[in-house]
């Protein structure tokens, strides 16, 4: 069975208790996750927001899966701000658009990043005066 067999994700049905209240910024930077007691994997975080994030991951993830993130939300890469989360929602990406990443995964943090939202703004800023397109 292939990494990126979908037959053992678990997609939620599309509700409104799944999806974010806060705004989301778009935002790409690396992140790494960590389910408990696996190993730390890479992943990349689509769009932000101060109660979660939409991230790519070559990882299987399981809706209800526990998370410890580290995210790196200054320029700085060797600040690291930690998270816990929960996964919300899995979707597995088309076969043209996972050369790298097999899974689209929502999260919701345990605990809202409301100290770090002018971060979260400045990465959106930055990348938006790169005229970086959203697809």
């Amino acid at each position: 069975m292939s990494e990126i067999d979908a037959k053992h994700t678990e997609p939620v049905p599309d509700s409104s208790r799944d999806r974010r209240v806060d705004e989301r910024h778009f935002a790409c930077f690396p992140a790494h996750i960590q389910r408990s007691g696996g190993s730390t994997r890479m992943a990349l975080i689509r769009d932000l927001s101060v109660s979660g994030a939409l991230l790519f991951t070559r990882s299987r993830l399981s809706v209800g899966d526990e998370l410890q993130l580290s995210l790196y939300l200054r320029e700085d890469v060797t600040e690291v701000r930690p998270v816990a989360a929960r996964v919300l929602r899995v979707e597995p990406l088309t076969a043209d658009r996972a050369e790298v990443w097999h899974f689209r995964a929502a999260v919701q943090f345990d605990e809202p990043l409301g100290e770090c939202e002018e971060e979260i703004k400045d990465i959106a800023s930055r990348q938006a005066a790169l005229g970086l397109p959203r697809d």
